[in-house]
């Protein structure tokens, strides 16, 4: 009976800490005990309210802290589409300044978007690995200026966002 009792009284100890836990950053910035809470803004919402201020691109913070900034297309080495993909059509392109990392958009579905880029890295000598999640794909390659890929495909409707990093470029 008293090892039920203890056993009750930890458990409501625990429940109560992580009602506690999770209610604490709320109800923290209410009364003003704690930060702000960052408001939830949808990708369009972003983009529409970074628009909104004169002068200003919705990435130029992410470009400052990683070195990845816009890019039109045409900027892109030779080696890119020679041993990754090409950017032919694709649109809003981002990468650093030695392409190891490159995002852009595609519009279509995710499913035949992923198809399309798996087939052109698979022609330009890849082995793709399943990563076990979905639009997440990893790829080995002998020679050229990469040897190392990770490719990330998500989709909103009939538009498609990409992320590609490779190694050693």
């Amino acid at each position: 009976m008293v090892e039920a009792r203890r056993l009750r009284r930890a458990c409501l100890l625990v429940a109560a800490f992580v009602v506690v836990t999770a209610l604490w950053n709320p109800v923290a910035a209410t009364v003003g005990w704690g930060p702000e809470p960052a408001p939830a803004l949808s990708g369009r919402a972003f983009v529409e309210k970074a628009l909104e201020t004169p002068g200003t691109e919705p990435f130029d913070g992410l470009g400052a802290a990683s070195g990845v900034k816009r890019r039109d297309r045409e900027e892109a080495p030779a080696w890119f589409a020679q041993e990754v993909v090409s950017l032919e059509n694709v649109y809003d392109v981002m990468a650093e300044d030695a392409w190891s990392i490159v995002g852009f958009s595609q519009r279509g579905l995710a499913p035949d978007v992923e198809a399309h880029l798996r087939s052109e890295l698979e022609e330009h000598g890849w082995v793709l690995m399943e990563s076990g999640t979905e639009g997440l794909v990893t790829g080995i390659k002998e020679g050229g200026n990469c040897q190392w890929l990770w490719m990330s495909t998500a989709g909103i409707g009939e538009e498609v966002s990409v992320v590609v990093q490779v190694s050693g470029a």
